[in-house]
């Protein structure tokens, strides 16, 4: 049975970087598990003697597998407590990161991606859980806001990151992740104690399930405020998982850049990403969340309807395709931690069971049009961008709701 943290460490923890650093760190294994490996896609094919389309579903699973790790693994954590999920988890994670470097074929690889996501997944919603069990709700957006600032490192270092390590082979990058991940498990398991303050009740699906509705059911003034938070934050993230699942389209196939031209090309989004984040982390301190969501949501959907400009009269170039993508994903990392804040400071009790609900729709919208964009692209730009600007104009029209849901109750 973990043992809650006692008041002094509770506090000690509340004013370390380190541990926020940690935090992100771990949460970091997520997006270093999709992007380091892929410069080397075109590898795994010849390995296995299979078309890119096989090996870019384990893209599609290791996003499934996520979705259903977070499922699972937030309200798992309710009831069980954050450090025994968490730490298994990081086990799961680590065996079938290991166990890819030594599968026999594509199909094999898939599943233990599936696997090594469910890991990942729960791990993730573990530690969005423990900022909340950490802070007062006023300070929840900006502390997840500074978790996620170090996380959005990852997508700028991983393409490099797997580059170099694949010159010993893509297995290599495998290795990598299946060290890291044994790292965090250490550190999380013998280092951070338990901040969950309730006692564990034991395993219950019947209010597993039960939670989870109560999650998506939450109303404040008679309105679906959480859950419009929550699909707004999603809809944002998809414009971020249509590009991730065709960026090595886009730029190598469309344009023709060298698998070292995409690294920095898909390090220069990432970047991005990280300078959006901190952007909302420092406005958050005297600006409310609602107005920087409606700004950064603006400037993505400004950007989206640009580049299916570019795309449907066929005036794309390089360079334009580049800064457009990157003022998306500055405006998307500004915008969704900013809103998953705000979404997870409306549960007190079920913050795993909420924070698992928020990330199963993210990545399981985004493995939706990630895929339905792949599909339809045919090696063209135009459908690709179509889909995140509808994204954007979605997500647009839930602020609309969530705005007027704010004037209303006011």
């Amino acid at each position: 049975m973990p043992k809650a943290a006692q008041p002094l460490a509770r506090q000690t923890l509340q004013t370390s970087v380190m541990f926020m650093v940690f935090l992100g760190a771990m949460s970091a294994l997520a997006p270093l598990s999709v992007d380091a490996y892929l410069p080397v896609l075109g590898q795994l094919a010849e390995h296995f003697k299979v078309d890119l389309a096989a090996v870019n579903l384990t893209i599609s699973a290791y996003l499934i597998g996520n979705a259903l790790g977070q499922f699972f693994g937030g309200a798992l954590s309710d009831q069980l407590g954050r450090k025994p999920v968490g730490s298994f988890a990081l086990l799961i994670f680590s065996a079938a990161t290991l166990a890819i470097i030594l599968a026999p074929s594509i199909y094999a690889v898939q599943g233990l991606r599936v696997l090594q996501a469910l890991g990942g997944g729960a791990l993730l919603v573990v530690c969005m859980a423990q900022v909340r069990d950490l802070y007062p709700v006023e300070e929840v957006p900006r502390r997840l806001a500074s978790v996620i600032l170090v996380m959005m490192v990852a997508p700028m270092v991983a393409p490099l990151l797997g580059l170099w390590l694949s010159t010993w082979g893509w297995q290599m990058i495998f290795v990598f992740l299946a060290l890291y991940g044994l790292l965090c498990w250490y550190i999380f398991t013998f280092k951070i104690p338990e901040l969950m303050l309730k006692p564990p009740t034991g395993v219950d699906f019947v209010s597993l399930f039960v939670n989870y509705w109560g999650v998506l059911k939450q109303r404040q003034n008679g309105r679906l405020s959480a859950l419009l938070y929550n699909i707004f934050s999603a809809l944002t993230g998809a414009v971020y998982f249509v590009y991730l699942t065709n960026a090595a389209l886009i730029f190598d196939r469309i344009f023709g850049l060298s698998a070292l031209a995409f690294c920095w090309v898909f390090a220069a989004g990432g970047l991005s990403m990280l300078l959006g984040n901190f952007f909302a982390a420092h406005r958050m301190k005297t600006t409310s969340p609602m107005a920087l969501m409606g700004e950064g949501n603006l400037l993505q959907l400004l950007a989206t309807i640009l580049l299916f400009a570019v795309a449907i009269f066929e005036v794309a170039e390089v360079y334009s395709v580049i800064v457009l993508i990157c003022l998306c994903l500055f405006a998307g990392g500004a915008v969704r931690p900013t809103a998953a804040g705000v979404y997870m400071t409306f549960f007190d009790h079920n913050s795993g069971a909420a924070a698992s609900i928020q990330a199963t729709l993210l990545f399981m919208l985004g493995a939706l049009v990630g895929a339905l964009s792949a599909v339809l692209s045919e090696g063209t730009l135009m459908p690709i961008f179509a889909i995140m600007l509808l994204c954007s104009a979605a997500a647009r029209g839930v602020f609309m709701a969530i705005r007027r849901a704010a004037i209303d109750a006011s």
